[in-house]
């Protein structure tokens, strides 16, 4: 059985550049987080929550330009719709959570695995089947 941040079918789209892009944004986490884990390791969950941040800020923006490029519909209402997880990483970083604990990586992959397959639903499969719709050269396999 797949674990929260393993590629699993579920996730697809068929839109190979935003496929790609979950498959390297779930690579970074699991990655991040299987390093933290390590015992005594002294870093903080800073440089993870910044560099999940990083990783969904650029997917966020090629989506934006994605939906604004092909007219889609929801574009308007969404184009400065904050997401919840940014602010939400943020949020991480102002509590002190300094030194990494099993529980507090439990707590932000719990979080970010939520967010992730409900981004998908909501967010990104209207937008691939909007793609498909109008033919964009991004939805081509």
């Amino acid at each position: 059985m797949p674990g929260p941040f393993d590629w699993d079918q579920s996730y697809e789209v068929r839109v190979p550049v935003i496929d790609a892009q979950h498959r390297d944004l779930l690579s970074s986490i699991k990655m991040a987080i299987s390093q933290l884990s390590e015992e005594n390791n002294p870093q903080e969950l800073s440089p993870l929550l910044d560099g999940i941040a990083h990783g969904a800020g650029v997917h966020f923006k090629f989506e934006k330009d994605l939906m604004e490029a092909y007219a889609d519909p929801r574009f308007q209402a969404l184009r400065n719709e904050d997401t919840s997880l940014l602010p939400q990483l943020h949020r991480f970083k102002e509590r002190d959570l300094a030194g990494v604990s099993i529980h507090k990586l439990e707590h932000v992959s719990a979080f970010v695995s939520v967010w992730l397959s409900t981004h998908i639903n909501t967010q990104d499969r209207p937008l691939a089947a909007h793609l498909n719709l109008v033919g964009a050269k991004e939805a081509q396999a």
